[in-house]
């Protein structure tokens, strides 16, 4: 649901397991009915809060109910009841709905503060069954196997991420608060009893926010935009999503933009001395959030930077959900200066070495934390500077005195070659004003008091033989900068009857 500033919204060293305490309670029979009566069920759905996965240290738009099912299959995998039990009003029988105060005693790690539940009244014949909940998607006409159910495919809504808001859920009368990995056979075989379910959501969420506590001084990171891409088509309403292929993808997901401005330095910023931006809320509950369905890829192996190796492309895993951050970087530090255009990639997944399984009905809360040069190793990052920038200090000082020397510091962006050359481009001894200053003989180059190479002598009679105006250096270091040094001498005392009066 893209907004004016493309506004609704990636993982993970914290993992909420889908488990918690549910209450259900059979109770004891006036008397043992016959095979052929029924039992009056108190039937109770609870809609799981969605799972609290934090990405690094350090939205509601599929929250709502608007129909709910209810399954019942025998034992044998006949389907015996489908009814709606709700469709915005009550349907088939007693129904309620409400909004309950989460404590931290109900559900730990719940990335929601309410849940929604709702109850009602089922009637069932005696025996034995496999109960399904299903919220917010029409089975009008489903006359499937419990498979079947399970393998329905949800079809993601690119334009009302609202609706991509399918649950899917089992009952259990399990007393132990265990919830199991299947749904349990329930034995129904007294006059009245209780049940209840757990039901998740198909989809997820992901907010961003950064950090640049621990960049270095001199850094200026601006932050344009977040996407999430490669998320998939669609999803199994009760079955784990595991998309195998890119046709199985819609590689640009829902982005937020946090400036519409053409002008970099409007954007939102982080550096040491301005390091935390957080938008609309950061990881807060109701901000701005990325939606996708569950892509889950199994294990590997999460990476940083790998120049040159296309085999790492989204670290082997060329299904996964990922989100991309893009911006513009500023580094006014001597060596290491540059600036242009910058994207960090990450993978989504349950932690940052390893998992890239992004299940459904969680909260991804992505912290992305600039270190030292904004350079993160779990994160992957595209950057060239705009052009192959040669960096030197602005003024150097060098005495006037004779035989003295000074290491310009020289540092290569973005460059191929091994070697520079320097040039001196204007070499004078007087200074504005001098009354010799524009006398013939004087004014050349080679009379002037720098030179590339250095002497020993204390007097120097072949003042233009030993001028060296240029001269190539090679680097002395090379990662992704290239180092040189050039040494810049001034010359020996020359004695004469003229020029400018025996001093150079």
């Amino acid at each position: 649901m893209k907004k004016a500033l493309l506004k609704i919204l990636f993982l993970l060293s914290s993992i909420l397991l889908m488990t918690s305490c549910i209450y259900s309670e059979i109770e004891e029979p006036d008397e043992i009915p016959s095979a052929s009566e029924t039992s009056e069920l108190s039937m109770e759905v609870s809609f799981r809060p969605l799972g609290d996965v934090i990405t690094r240290s350090a939205g509601d738009a599929i929250k709502h109910v608007d129909r709910l099912w209810v399954l019942a299959y025998g034992k044998d995998g006949t389907l015996r009841t489908k009814v709606q039990v709700y469709d915005g009003n009550a349907v088939g029988g007693e129904y309620s709905y409400s909004s309950s105060e989460l404590s931290s005693s109900s559900i730990t790690g719940a990335a929601e503060s309410q849940y929604c539940h709702s109850t009602f009244k089922l009637a069932l014949p005696l025996g034995e069954y496999r109960i399904y909940a299903v919220a917010n998607h029409d089975l009008s006409s489903f006359k499937g196997t419990e498979d079947e159910l399970k393998a329905k495919r949800l079809v993601w809504n690119g334009s009302d991420i609202a609706s991509n808001n399918p649950m899917f859920g089992f009952f259990t009368d399990n007393e132990t608060g265990e919830v199991p990995s299947e749904a349990p056979v329930i034995s129904v075989n007294k006059k009245t009893g209780s049940l209840h379910a757990w039901v998740k959501r198909a989809a997820s969420k992901v907010t961003v926010t950064y950090d640049a506590t621990e960049l270095k001084d001199n850094i200026y990171i601006y932050l344009k935009s977040v996407q999430i891409l490669d998320i998939p088509k669609e999803c199994f309403l009760g079955k784990e999503n595991t998309p195998a292929s890119a046709d199985q993808l819609i590689h640009e997901g829902e982005m937020l933009t946090y400036s519409s401005s053409a002008t970099v330095q409007d954007w939102p910023y982080v550096s040491k001395g301005n390091p935390v931006y957080q938008y609309d809320g950061g990881h807060t509950e109701t901000a701005q959030a990325l939606y996708f369905f569950e892509n889950n890829q199994g294990t590997g192996e999460k990476h940083g930077y790998h120049p040159g190796n296309a085999s790492w492309d989204k670290d082997k895993k060329p299904y996964g959900t990922y989100i991309e951050v893009r911006g513009y970087y500023i580094n006014r530090n001597d060596y290491d200066a540059s600036h242009g255009e910058i994207i960090y990639r990450f993978m989504l997944g349950q932690d940052v070495t390893s998992d890239f399984n992004a299940r459904r009905n969680n909260h991804y809360k992505v912290t992305l934390r600039f270190n030292r040069n904004a350079n993160e190793p779990d994160w992957h990052i595209v950057y060239d500077p705009v052009d192959p920038e040669l960096k030197v200090p602005d003024v150097m000082y060098i005495s006037y005195g004779y035989n003295k020397s000074l290491n310009i510091p020289a540092a290569v962006i973005g460059g191929t070659e091994s070697t520079i050359s320097a040039e001196i481009t204007s070499n004078p001894w007087w200074y504005e004003g001098h009354k010799y200053a524009n006398y013939p003989d004087n004014n050349a180059p080679s009379n002037g008091f720098l030179n590339l190479e250095g002497s020993t002598l204390v007097k120097d009679t072949d003042r233009t033989g030993k001028y060296v105006p240029s001269k190539s250096y090679g680097r002395i270091s090379s990662d992704a900068i290239d180092r040189y040094t050039i040494p810049v001498y001034t010359r020996p005392l020359t004695l004469g009857a003229s020029y400018s009066g025996y001093n150079y």
